[in-house]
């Protein structure tokens, strides 16, 4: 399982959801990529995002690309169902 979190430093919303879904993949063993839209735009067109924040679930090679998830429960719910 991985999941990609797509961001920008200016983004508020961002910023709130930072460290709510870094302690999140901690406490789950989840291995978590954080990429600036700004920085590496070839990604953020790979997985076309429009909006921010925006996650990535990734298991069994299978992508789920979900945005505006902004708190613990969300994301729970979101991993039971993967």
């Amino acid at each position: 399982m991985k999941i990609i979190k797509f961001y920008a430093d200016y983004c508020w919303p961002c910023k709130k959801y930072a460290p709510i879904i870094e302690q999140f993949c901690i406490d789950k063993w989840i291995e978590l990529v954080s990429i600036d839209i700004e920085k590496n735009k070839e990604m953020t067109r790979k997985y076309n995002v429009s909006s921010i924040p925006t996650t990535v679930f990734i298991k069994d090679w299978k992508e789920t690309i979900l945005r505006w998830i902004l708190n613990e429960d969300m994301l729970e719910s979101t991993l039971s169902v993967l």
